[in-house]
């Protein structure tokens, strides 16, 4: 059960045709929240991923095979919306290799 508790998906974006279309559509349609132009606030009824999604516990990032950027759908949903940020991934490779490497580290021990 603890496994569970750490578990991240990491969503293929392009296995259905249309969901790169719909997701790039919310995402421009979409409101900026604050100064951050890399956090957006979108409708998750304009996407079938978004609203797929929207109710998982685990993190969930969207991969559409750019090579660059994940999109992260930040956990919550308010009226509909959900908040999208976007990271690069080389940040999203780090933070989880430094992750999986402090938890081997402490169960050899």
């Amino acid at each position: 059960m603890r496994f569970y508790r750490q578990l991240v998906w990491v969503v293929d974006g392009t296995r259905r045709k249309r969901d790169a279309a719909q997701f790039a559509r919310a995402w421009s349609d979409g409101t900026p929240v604050g100064r951050a132009s890399s956090v957006q606030r979108l409708y998750a009824d304009d996407c079938a991923l978004l609203h797929e999604w929207s109710g998982s516990l685990a993190p969930i990032f969207f991969d559409f095979g750019d090579g660059q950027v994940l999109w992260w759908l930040l956990p919550g949903r308010l009226h509909g919306s959900v908040y999208v940020a976007q990271l690069p991934r080389n940040v999203f490779i780090h933070i989880h290799r430094s992750a999986w490497c402090r938890k081997a580290s402490i169960s050899m021990d």
